[in-house]
This record gives structure tokens, sequence and C-alpha cells, in this order.
């Protein structure tokens, strides 16, 4: 299951389709896709890539502050945590 960080704070687990994964993930941030390599781990899960707008901050969207703090670095927008299932 994919993890999806709101800006807002607020977080869902959602199932990725195999067959139209990007526009999935397009919609899911709102634009062009950039992955992140990551590795983070949870009680149940351990996600590989984060998925961000890749204009989020041309765009000025929101701070993404618990992906930020996840990621050590500055995220806007939703973000996307796949597991390595998730990623082809």
């Amino acid at each position: 299951m994919a993890w999806l960080i709101h800006a807002s704070g607020t977080t869902e687990s959602v199932e990725i389709p195999k067959s139209d994964s990007l526009d999935f993930m397009q919609q899911a941030v709102n634009g062009y896709i950039e992955v992140i390599p990551c590795d983070v781990q949870t009680d149940t899960h351990r996600y590989i890539h984060c998925v961000v707008n890749e204009e989020g901050i041309i765009k000025e969207l929101d701070p993404n502050m618990v992906a930020s703090k996840m990621l050590d670095r500055p995220i806007v927008g939703t973000a996307i945590f796949l597991e390595a299932d998730e990623w082809d």
C-alpha cells in the first residue's frame, strides 16, 4: 500500500493501480512527478521511493512538514511514499 501525505498533514493509504500508475501519481501530486529515493521504515511498511510534484516549489505549493521531517529535506505539496513492489 502506498502512503499519501498531504501538505495539510492528513494521510491515507492507497492502492496504486498497475495499469495507469503514472496518471494516478500525477493526479495525486497535481502535476509532473519527481521520484526521490528514500528508506523510510514504519511499524509495518518499508518505503523506498517518495513521489512529489516536480514543479512544487515553482508553483508555490504549501510545505509538507510531515514528509519534510521524514526525508530530512524540504518537501512541498502531496508526497506519495511507495514500497518496493509498487515501483517498476
